[in-house]
């Protein structure tokens, strides 16, 4: 799934400052739910009685590596993520 960075955010620094800002808010406030992300916050979302599935880490550390990729401080891929890797997910045919 691509977020479309390259073309709706570029490398505009305007653009990037702003979504920087956005996601460290989001994942600041990510975490501060403790492990869970709570069925009040999900259910306006459409998730509602997800609460135990959606995982406030691993979130907040998507969005730690969105902040990263903006940043110009990734040097893996999908295939070498040790953000999926962690979570448990493996491409096919790939060692992990």
């Amino acid at each position: 799934m691509s977020a479309g960075l390259d073309e709706h955010v570029g490398d505009d620094p305007d653009r990037v400052a702003m979504v920087l800002e956005l996601v460290e808010r989001v994942s600041t406030r990510v975490r501060s739910f403790g492990p869970i992300v709570p069925d009040d916050v999900l259910a306006p979302c459409g998730y509602a009685g997800s609460s135990g599935l959606i995982n406030s880490s691993a979130t907040a550390t998507c969005g730690d590596a969105i902040a990263g990729l903006l940043k110009g401080e990734l040097a893996w891929d999908e295939f070498t993520s040790p953000l999926l890797t962690n979570l448990g997910w493996h491409w096919p045919g790939v060692a992990g």
